[in-house]
């Protein structure tokens, strides 16, 4: 059996190719050190853009719940003073001056209940602070 001829690879060489493979190593491993950098303050964004998000979501919660509340109290004022306005008329005892003044407080009521719409419709027309007017 004959052998190849060509000599292997001189102990130069050898420490040659060894340095070339450390030099990628260390390319490597500084990449992958970049990245994982790179990776935890994408993660960090993230954590705080949700916890914003989660902010933004109590903060639209606590303002349903006191809009809500705004627009039942005059809605239950003008329902109150027109049940009683049924009342009194279907009982025979309804005059002028009760009418006129059951009406006017259904127009209060119904006044109010019209300013806290408007102010909710402002209020939900009111551009998100960050966003661009459109």
């Amino acid at each position: 059996m004959a052998r190849d001829a060509r000599p292997g690879p001189g102990p130069t060489e050898s420490l040659r190719a060894l340095a070339r493979c450390r030099r990628r190593m260390r390319d490597a491993v500084a990449l992958l050190t970049h990245t994982t950098l790179v990776l935890r303050e994408a993660v960090a964004d993230r954590d705080r853009a949700l916890a914003a998000v989660r902010a933004a979501e109590a903060e639209q919660d606590a303002f349903v719940v006191a809009a809500v509340h705004e627009l039942r109290n005059p809605l239950a004022a003008v329902k109150g003073q027109a049940q009683l306005l049924g009342r009194q008329a279907a009982e025979g005892r309804l005059d002028d001056a009760q009418l006129a003044l059951r009406l006017a407080r259904i127009d209060q009521g119904v006044a109010r209940l019209a300013e806290a719409l408007d102010a909710l419709v402002a209020e939900v027309k009111r551009p998100l602070p960050g966003a661009e007017a459109g």
